[in-house]
């Protein structure tokens, strides 16, 4: 336990020094504004990481993975938002997270939301499993679900490597 518990704690700190952003918690990211479009408008995007189906086993020993989904929000400009990092879940195949993370931005300046699935690793570097880039539409009425296939990393689906689902909304991160 004592081992376990140094794991995940390495890992946490890893991820927020990696990636400069939150670890397992609801949190409210990094501001995007227009300085030059006066009717832009600012709103909060919530998405919510809800599952992973069929991933990729990374452990050939035990056959499972230790899944998180880094999400970083991409801006026009080539930019980035900060990132969050959804808890590992360990060894499985089909984590179920039902994290929520917040962005305030401005909705032309948002560009899609990079998904990357990785599998944690306290010996080794993390293992790549999936990723996928969605583009998020100019604010819609209620939460939308979607469900991807994800790619490897040059963005091709050359092999299976699971489903990512995930949900996004306008507004509060508690409204649905």
């Amino acid at each position: 336990n004592a081992h376990k518990n140094a794991h995940k704690n390495a890992h946490k700190n890893a991820h927020k020094n990696a990636h400069g952003g939150a670890y397992g918690h609801v949190g409210v990211g990094g501001n995007a504004y227009v300085d030059d479009d006066e009717d832009a408008k600012e709103v909060n995007l919530v998405v919510e990481c809800v599952k992973a189906s069929k991933l990729k086993p990374a452990d050939l020993v035990s056959k499972s993975s230790d899944p998180y989904v880094i999400l970083t929000p991409c801006l026009k400009s080539g930019k980035h938002l900060e990132a969050f990092d959804t808890r590992p879940f360990e060894q499985s195949l089909n984590p179920l997270w039902r994290e929520r993370f917040e962005w305030k931005i401005s909705l032309p300046q948002l560009k899609n939301i990079i998904f990357t699935v990785k599998d944690s690793d306290a010996v080794k570097h993390d293992d790549f499993l999936g990723m996928y880039e969605h583009e998020i539409k100019h604010e819609h009425e209620g939460a939308q679900e979607h469900t991807f296939r994800l790619l490897d990393k040059h963005k091709e689906r050359k092999t299976n490597r699971g489903t990512l689902q995930i949900r996004t909304w306008f507004g509060s991160k508690d409204k649905y």
